[in-house]
Formats: structure tokens, C-alpha cells, sequence
């Protein structure tokens, strides 16, 4: 019976199998019905079992030996197809009768396997590229219309072959400020209200399923939306915008019926791998064609330019209000500040923009400085010298927002952080800056763990570092960093003989663009609030204190890990 043109269920090849044919690309079984023989320890050996995972002869499950058997295989060889480091498929080889295959011819098949394995990297490459292409067009035009549109969802209607064009799909769901308008073929209007309601409760900005009805309660939606590629616009927007691709319904021809992945044996207790492999045909309905890796790629870059624009509307809208509306000022002023914090999202697409006339800046003054080199008026290189101090604040604060807009995104899942190795890496860092103003850093005892991702732990220490040194006095730098433990958590500091902070501004000092001594040069307002921000952000408390002996102490405290 011929097996070609079949497929076969997930459950026939279990996690812990496919974990073997990424580490071991090649098994081989000569005959089915060999007699395994165990491999004993010698004598004075470890009571340890040897792991034999990457040995060609050693032996396999039973349950597969019996698979086997009920396929009429005697021999068989499996080599894995490794791409981008995940099992991307099997060459299953069979044989009725016995057989023993030669090193070289093993050696052979493996070779054969990288190859389809870059082959196959190649043609899905091709296939996303040819497949880019349209949609790569469609959402620049897109971008265009977004500069030029007075809202968001104007933009995305103003072309709907277009919008349809971005994500290869049947159908679209605008459902932005406050507007919802459907495109192509799209669900009735009481599937839209439950998928919307569902959608509400999803956490992640990016949907993406080809079997919708399988995991949303829309099964009226089946013929239109099995399919659905949908992006949020939140912060900026509480909207949502829908691509579908309608149902496929397609034949799928099985080796045995795929429900049916084991069975009873003959002696009860232990189940058996299925006995038929005969055609059995399946309708497959509720499943849309797969969105690429290319296309949920394009989706993410659709979502951040439309909550940008969406963000620069709510700007604008937010200041038209303001100057209409002089007696709601202060309602519309936190409106605008909320607006702002949601700014923070893309400070570093901002910032991008700003570097580049700054460097065109720069650029020119030191040509101007070469040309009028030696010409002998002070009144020139005066402004030539205030036009690189310009600048040079100006970068430090396109740093400050980039670094205000990154702070929590670059933390791993698991947030817990070594204070004391944390703090080695910030002055090794700063070892050049702590040698020229002569510091000395005494340090107490640190808590082992915390439960505060090292990216903002480093963050926080560096910017309170930095600020001892920036805010020094005549004395003797010496920075001091210690904690202590309360209830739930751990209290770090970090204490100097700087210049200290005024008791009237201890805590205006932790908002944005406040500085502790606005006369001193170096600073712009941000390294304290941005200690506040990452110390809120992990449920903690920042506060600043005049330290013993002067100078200036500030504390946070950090859970415990």
C-alpha cells in the first residue's frame, strides 16, 4: 500500500522524539525485529546509566518498534531536516525486509538533508519576497496617506484595494477613534460586535490564527474570517484594526484516521500505536490560508506607525481643545500630559529624526571654524564655541528620551538581579570618570538577589553614580552605597559629599527636566526621573535625604527576589 501523498498526525512523533531528531539528524533500524541487548556498568563503574542519545545503535521505543510493525516495515532510517535550528521535517525511509546501510550511504543522506534544508530556505524565502513585495507597496502608500489624512482612520479608508493589498486579505475591519467601518468581505455586524468585545479582553497588540472560529465565539464568521491578522493601536488608540481571509475548505488525505493516534492492547494496560494506516480522507473546514512570517513582520510595522499617527492626532486634537477651551484647562492640560507619557513609546523614532540636522550642525561650524581660521575675531569663535555647547546639550538630551522611552523593554522574562555584581559592571564603566575627580566608592553589604530586572538595576545605580560625581563639592569625592533590609524588601542607597539637595526641592528633583543645581553645567533634568520611573515601575519608592556629614543620600527600595 503506497504512502505517498499521505499525512500523518503530530501525536505519532511525541516532544521527547522530536528533541531526539534535532540532537541526533539521523536514526537508523535495520530490523524491527532485532532483540535489544542491554549495556551494563563494569565493575567499580558510576550507578548513572550511560545517555546513549547520540549512539547509532541505540535502541528505540518499543511503542515505535510496534508502530512499525503495524506499517509492515522492517527497516527503517530517518534523517532530519534542521532549519534555522528547529526540526522543519523528516526523509522517512522504509524497507519490507531487512536492511544494513553502509557509513558512506548514511553519510550521504545527511548531505542530502542540508541540502533540501538550504533549498527549502531558499524557496521560502522567494515566496515571502514575491509575496512582500505588493503588500511592502501597498503600506508605504499607506504611510503617505497617514502624513497627509486628517485622522487615522481616514487614512485607512481613503484606498481600500490598498488596505486590503497590505495584508493579502478578503477583508478589513477599521475600528479606530471611534469609527467602525468594514472593507471586502468581512463578518455580520453581530460577529464584529463579540469579536471586538473578544479582542478587548487580549492582551497582545498583534493577533494572528488562521482558525479563528476555533478560538473566538464567532462561528458565524467561519465563511469570511477564519482567518484574522488584526494589530491594536493602543496606548494612542483603543481601537483595532482587522484583516481577514476567508475559509479554505480542503481535503486532507491521512495515513489511518487521526483520532484515533493509539489503542487498547491486546493485553489491556498499556496502549498501542494504531493498526491501520489506510487512506482516510478528512474535510477540513474553519482554516484560512496561514499568514506569513513576512506579513505579521508587516502588521507590526503598520501597528507602530498608526499608533504614532494616531498619537500625533490625539496631540493635536488635545491643543486645538486647549486654546478653544480656556475654562477646561486643567482638565485638558493632564489630558495632554497623558498624551505626552504615551509619546514616550516612540522618543527614539524622534530622537532618530533630530540627529541627523545636529550632526549637519556640527558639520558646519567646524567648517566655519577651518575657513575663518586665524581671522582674528573673538565675536566668531564665541559663537562657534556656543553652537558646540548647543549641540552637545541637545545630544544629551536626545540620550535622556531615548533613554527614558527605553526603560523596561529591554528586561528578560525573569526579573532578578545581583546588586553587588550590578554594581562592579557600573564602576567598571565609570572607572575613567571616578579616577579623574578622585572618587573613592565604599560599598556596605548588598543583598544576594532582587527582584529588579540588571538592565534598569544597572540603569539606576549608573545615574545616581554619575550624579555624585556631576554634583560634587570642594570635598573629597566619596560615594557610599549600602542596604537595608524592611519588611518585603530591601532599601538600597547610595549617599556622596556633594553639594546636596535643598529640603524644599527633595522631591521636585524626581520630575522631569528638575535639576539639583540648575547652574551647574552636565545635567538636564532627566537621570532623576528617570531613577523614579524605573523605581515605580517595580512597585518600589524613591525618596532623597540630606547624608550624614553632607552631601546627599538617596534611597529606593526593591522587592525581594
Amino acid at each position: 500500500e503506497p504512502y505517498l501523498g499521505l499525512r500523518y498526525p503530530a501525536s505519532d512523533i511525541p516532544a521527547q522524539a522530536r528533541a531526539l531528531y534535532l540532537r541526533n539528524r539521523l536514526r537508523i533500524i535495520p530490523d524491527a525485529h532485532y532483540v535489544p541487548v542491554p549495556l551494563l556498568p563494569g565493575p567499580g563503574a558510576g550507578s548513572e546509566p550511560l545517555d546513549l542519545s547520540d549512539a547509532v545503535l541505540r535502541s528505540v521505543s518499543p511503542v515505535h518498534l510496534e508502530y512499525l510493525a503495524n506499517m509492515g516495515v522492517r527497516a527503517s532510517m530517518s534523517v532530519s531536516v534542521v532549519r534555522e535550528g528547529r526540526l522543519w521535517g523528516l526523509v522517512a525511509c522504509h524497507h519490507r525486509t531487512p536492511r544494513r546501510l553502509p557509513a558512506a550511504e548514511r553519510a550521504a543522506a545527511l548531505l542530502l538533508a542540508g541540502v533540501l534544508a538550504a533549498r527549502v530556505g531558499d524557496v521560502e524565502a522567494r515566496e515571502d519576497r514575491r509575496a512582500e513585495e505588493p503588500a511592502r507597496d501597498a503600506f508605504l502608500d499607506l504611510l503617505a496617506r497617514v502624513d497627509r489624512a486628517p485622522s487615522v482612520a481616514d487614512a485607512l479608508l481613503a484606498d481600500p484595494a490598498g488596505l486590503l493589498r497590505v495584508a493579502g486579505a478578503g477583508g478589513a475591519l477599521v475600528a479606530v477613534e471611534g469609527r467602525r467601518e468594514g472593507v471586502g468581505e468581512v463578518p455580520a455586524p453581530a460577529d464584529l460586535d463579540v469579536l471586538l468585545g473578544w479582542l478587548a479582553e487580549v492582551e497582545e497588540p498583534v493577533v494572528v490564527t488562521e482558525r479563528l472560529t476555533e478560538i473566538a465565539p464567532v462561528p458565524g464568521a467561519r465563511e469570511t474570517a477564519s482567518g484574522l491578522l488584526a494589530v491594536s493601536l493602543r496606548p494612542a488608540d483603543p481601537g483595532w484594526v482587522c484583516w481577514f481571509r476567508p475559509e479554505v475548505v480542503r481535503q486532507v488525505d491521512w495515513a489511518g484516521d487521526p483520532h484515533k493516534a493509539a489503542e487498547p492492547g491486546d493485553e489491556g494496560g498499556r496502549l498501542s500505536p494504531r493498526r491501520s494506516f489506510a487512506l482516510w480522507r478528512e474535510t477540513v473546514r474553519g482554516r484560512a490560508r496561514p499568514w506569513r512570517a513576512a506579513e505579521v513582520d508587516l502588521a507590526w510595522e503598520v501597528r507602530w506607525a498608526l499608533s504614532a499617527a494616531a498619537t500625533r492626532h490625539a496631540q493635536a486634537r488635545a491643543e486645538a481643545a486647549l486654546r478653544a477651551r480656556n475654562a477646561e484647562l486643567a482638565a485638558l492640560t493632564a489630558a495632554l500630559e497623558r498624551s505626552n507619557r504615551d509619546l514616550a513609546t516612540f522618543a527614539a523614532a524622534v530622537s532618530h529624526d533630530l540627529r541627523a540636522p545636529l550632526r549637519a550642525i556640527t558639520s558646519f561650524a567646524e567648517v566655519l571654524r577651518r575657513r575663518l581660521h586665524g581671522a582674528g575675531d573673538p565675536s566668531v569663535e564665541e559663537a562657534l564655541a556656543s553652537i558646540d555647547a548647543s549641540a552637545g546639550r541637545m545630544r544629551q538630551m536626545i540620550d535622556g528620551l531615548l533613554e527614558w522611552s527605553a526603560i523596561g523593554r529591554e528586561e528578560p522574562a525573569a526579573r532578578v538581579a545581583d546588586p553587588g555584581a550590578v554594581l562592579d559592571e557600573v564602576l567598571g564603566d565609570l572607572a575613567p570618570l571616578l579616577e579623574e575627580a578622585g572618587a573613592r566608592v565604599e560599598r556596605g553589604a548588598l543583598p544576594d538577589r532582587v527582584a529588579m530586572g540588571p538592565v534598569e538595576l544597572r540603569r539606576l545605580l549608573q545615574n545616581l553614580v554619575e550624579n555624585a560625581v556631576r554634583y560634587r563639592s570642594d570635598a573629597p569625592v566619596r560615594i557610599r552605597v549600602g542596604a537595608e533590609a524592611v519588611p518585603g524588601a530591601w532599601d538600597l542607597w547610595v549617599a556622596d559629599t556633594g553639594i546636596g539637595i535643598p529640603e524644599g526641592s527633595r522631591e521636585r528633583v524626581f520630575e522631569i527636566f528638575r535639576r539639583a543645581a540648575p547652574g551647574r553645567d552636565g545635567g538636564i533634568g532627566l537621570g532623576l526621573a528617570v531613577c523614579r520611573r524605573i523605581v515605580e515601575r517595580n512597585g518600589g519608592r524613591i525618596r532623597a535625604e540630606a547624608a550624614p556629614g553632607g552631601g546627599a543620600l538617596i534611597r529606593f527600595s526593591v522587592p525581594r527576589a
